[in-house]
């Protein structure tokens, strides 16, 4: 889901802001790895980099149960009410989902 559904207008500039500050630290991480482990001979010279990659993975389809689906793409499909029960994950009851 992207970052400008669902964050509220007055921290759209912060979330945005931390999507890129997660790329740039994503490559200051690659670049670690390629420095720590360039100059190895053996096989943990390719098997570390790939290793760290499967970390991230794990952590993030730990973290798919609770995302919610993208009320746009549900919209898109026809699926109105199931948008409406997204945002209200999202926003809580007490919010216009409507006007969302």
């Amino acid at each position: 889901m992207m970052t400008s559904e669902l964050t509220p207008v007055v921290l759209r500039g912060v979330a945005t802001s931390g999507v890129n500050l997660g790329i740039a630290l994503g490559q200051l991480l690659s670049n670690s790895v390629v420095k720590g482990f360039g100059a190895r001979t053996d096989r943990w010279a390719y098997r570390a980099p790939f290793a760290l990659q499967l970390a991230f993975v794990a952590l993030l389809l730990g973290g798919y149960v609770w995302a919610p689906e993208s009320p746009v793409y549900l919209i898109k499909k026809g699926r109105a009410d199931d948008a409406r029960q997204a945002l209200r994950r999202v926003w809580g009851d007490g919010v216009d989902l409507e006007a969302k």
